[in-house]
């Protein structure tokens, strides 16, 4: 006799040419039809009943996993179709720019529950050799570490989903970001920053850049404001929203940090944005129609667009031969460099960036405040050498 009958759920053992195998009942499709999860390829008898008396135990406390077939290919659209429903349209555009542009061309075709955390080490350094799409060069550590945690997420799912046994993740060591960020490395300072914005006074971006310069507002907070946000007696402005880009769209969402906030204006910003106001009534009157919502608008009431006040900015740049590595995100940094020069607490200025805790504004100002602490050392030591 090659085999020995079992009891209902048990499984059995059974002797195929010259190899000892195993077959046990792990479930019941959508049809109710049984699925068997076969064991095959042992020496002896008792190792084929050991091999089935473990895979029992992992059925009866739950944690058996029938390890998909789907490529990682196959999964990733699928995970990203399941998210496009979770998430921001900009947080999906991001995670599918990083595995359609990234990962799918890399390792798309193998099977998910082959992927290890070798693999994946290997994928990273890829990227970091040559993951720019133009071929000239690889990826900074920040954006591969950013790949990383996408593809991290995604993994992690397939295995609460039971579709691999366990994330590979676990098994990888995705690069570190240089410590250093670029607000540690801004190519413009205060001289470079009035010379830009005295080049646009009189036109209609003068208010958009000095908001920029002055508040530390992102891109899309400055475009996403209407009149109705602006309280002129309390000098204050309220972002309630955000322009973004989210692949081919332009959206407007809520703002990066989840929630508004209110940030109080200087009198020089609050009269150019009074000058702005004017200058859109005027336009408005000449073609016959009410005065736009949105404070930046061109002249025909159509909303500015984020490119096209990012394009705006390198042209001025390069026209006034300023230093051509700073982007109009870097003015965001600037702002927050010289309000904490000028003795702004750290608290006020996280709070004015829309930053999540004081601690996120700690880190990437840290050079700053090594700079304060220097001075303040110097000022301590000059009050007790006085005495």
């Amino acid at each position: 006799m090659t085999g020995k009958r079992r009891g209902h759920g048990e499984g059995s053992v059974f002797r195929r040419g010259d190899k000892w195998c195993g077959v046990l009942q792990v479930g019941v499709d959508a049809d109710g039809k049984r699925i068997r999860e076969w064991l095959s390829g042992f020496d002896t008898k008792r190792e084929a009943t050991a091999a089935l008396a473990a895979l029992r135990a992992q059925v009866a406390r739950g944690e058996f996993v029938r390890e998909t077939e789907l490529s990682v290919e196959a999964f990733l659209h699928q995970w990203l179709q399941t998210m496009k429903r979770t998430v921001k349209a900009t947080t999906w555009s991001t995670y599918e720019g990083d595995m359609v542009r990234h990962v799918i061309p890399r390792i798309g075709s193998v099977p998910l529950s082959k992927v290890t955390g070798t693999m994946l080490d290997r994928l990273f350094e890829d990227l970091l050799i040559s993951g720019r799409r133009d071929g000239k060069g690889g990826l900074s550590p920040k954006t591969v570490r950013g790949v990383a945690t996408t593809l991290g997420k995604a993994l992690d799912d397939a295995a609460r989903t039971r579709l691999i046994a366990r994330s590979p993740r676990i098994e990888c060591t995705p690069p570190r970001p240089h410590r250093r960020s670029r607000a540690a490395e801004l190519s413009w300072g205060r001289d470079e920053l009035a010379v830009f914005l005295a080049s646009w006074e009189g036109t209609q971006l003068y208010a958009y850049y000095r908001l920029a310069a002055t508040t530390g507002m992102r891109r899309g907070e400055i475009l996403g404001l209407r009149w109705d946000d602006i309280d002129e007696d309390a000098g204050a402005v309220a972002l309630v929203r955000e322009v973004v880009v989210a692949g081919k769209s332009i959206l407007t969402t809520s703002p990066k940090s989840g929630r508004g906030r209110r940030i109080k204006l200087d009198t020089a910003t609050l009269e150019a944005l009074q000058r702005h106001r004017a200058m859109n009534q005027a336009n408005a009157d000449r073609i016959g129609m009410p005065l736009p919502d949105d404070v930046f608008v061109h002249p025909d009431g159509t909303c500015f667009k984020p490119h096209w006040v990012s394009k705006r900015f390198r042209d001025r740049r390069r026209e006034l031969g300023l230093p051509d590595s700073f982007r109009l995100h870097d003015s965001r940094h600037l702002s927050a460099t010289l309000a904490m020069q000028a003795g702004t607490p750290l608290k006020v200025v996280s709070e004015r960036l829309g930053h999540s805790s004081i601690m996120v504004t700690a880190d990437v100002y840290s050079h700053v405040t090594e700079d304060m602490q220097g001075d303040a050392a110097e000022r301590l030591a000059a009050l007790l050498d006085a005495s």
